[in-house]
């Protein structure tokens, strides 16, 4: 299912295929309008997970040095995959965006329960600190997901947010994010993400796979979600700075689990 347009912004199409490495996004923009691109490849902006878990791939691609360089990140896990692509400010605007798909479709457990840890990857719409490249701040985080499958409810929250660049000149350090409890419709969810109790903005993702899974807490039937992907837009300290971010979790219990896992 494609992502609510408050999360997706400027992102309508992501083909993304992490076996060849190749990254095709549709993300408009006043540097190429509706620019259909193939992004390039940029492993020295790799971000890996702190728990081994999840490797998110690194894309650019910048028209002329006078345009805006627009940066993305994205992972592919247990039936699912994210990302998320960014610029920074220029003129008072940036444009970025995210997405969060299904790659195994098959139906997921109607009950029990199921957690997920994995680490976050966020493209900051400011330029990083001194010496640094002209583009958006890259920054990450620890994730920690639960999912109430026979009541239909996720949440979760996002930790040790930190900088990945050198810390912009101005902004303060980050704060961690609360992914608010919201309603799983089917295999997707949408919900608001907090600083404290405070909305700034929201997130949206996606289970999925279905696998056996004997740990603690799991679905009744034995089985769980194989993985959960999200992608989230939010005003990370006030407006108009933005922060596009996306992760991708492997279930507690499952291929890959993270050491994190109870």
């Amino acid at each position: 299912p494609a992502l609510p347009a408050a999360v997706a912004d400027n992102m309508a199409l992501s083909v993304y295929d992490p076996s060849a490495q190749t990254l095709t996004l549709k993300l408009s923009g006043l540097d190429s309008p509706d620019l259909v691109a193939n992004f390039t490849r940029t492993p020295a902006l790799d971000v890996v997970s702190t728990d081994g878990t999840t490797t998110y791939q690194a894309y650019t691609t910048q028209t002329t040095a006078d345009n805006r360089n627009y940066v993305a990140f994205f992972a592919a896990g247990n039936g699912v995959s994210a990302g998320a692509a960014g610029t920074e400010a220029q003129f008072a605007s940036s444009f970025g965006g995210g997405d969060a798909k299904r790659t195994a479709l098959v139906d997921i457990p109607a009950s029990g329960s199921a957690v997920f840890h994995s680490d976050y990857v966020g493209i900051i719409d400011q330029l990083p600190g001194a010496g640094t490249p002209d583009r958006a701040t890259i920054v990450t985080g620890q994730v920690f997901m639960s999912a109430n499958l026979t009541e239909k409810k996720i949440e979760g929250g996002i930790s040790n947010r930190s900088y990945v660049d050198t810390q912009p000149a101005g902004l303060p350090p980050l704060a961690n994010l609360s992914l608010k409890v919201t309603q799983i419709n089917g295999v997707s969810f949408n919900g608001q993400v907090l600083i404290g109790l405070n909305p700034v903005g929201e997130y949206a993702g996606v289970l999925g796979g279905n696998i056996a899974n004997s740990a603690p807490g799991s679905a009744a039937t034995g089985t769980s979600p194989a993985g959960v992907a999200a992608a989230l837009k939010f005003n990370p300290f006030s407006n108009p700075i933005v922060e596009w971010g996306a992760f991708v979790a492997p279930v507690c219990g499952g291929p890959n689990a993270s050491p994190r896992c109870p």
